[in-house]
């Protein structure tokens, strides 16, 4: 469950080498959110090659929103300042403010 004020979502995690590199290609339009955890800030790159329209969240390693952007497919977007967090969810299913705080918990 990844949260920022009264906005929430369940997300999947995307740890693994393979799961950062699929990211949600190939899901369709409705999707399970995805939260990855690169390891270390950089201005980590993601691309939307056949991916539909989505929300990309970048969070700084402080858990601060840095920045969210609507991503259209075909594209490749850079955040603007390391980020060390993304979370990649359907338009609309998540809309923290930018310089707001997330939190996150695993749920089983």
């Amino acid at each position: 469950m990844v949260r920022s004020g009264e906005s929430a979502v369940e997300c999947e995690p995307a740890f693994s080498f393979f799961r950062k590199a699929l990211g949600i290609m190939f899901c369709g339009k409705r999707f399970k959110p995805l939260f990855f955890d690169f390891g270390f800030p950089a201005r980590h790159s993601i691309h939307s090659l056949f991916c539909p329209r989505f929300t990309a969240v970048f969070v700084s390693e402080h858990g601060v929103v840095d920045e969210v952007v609507e991503v259209k497919p075909f594209s490749f977007v850079t955040p603007r300042k390391p980020c060390r967090f993304l979370v990649e969810a359907p338009l609309n299913s998540f809309k923290p403010g930018v310089g707001g705080r997330i939190s996150w918990a695993v749920v089983e």
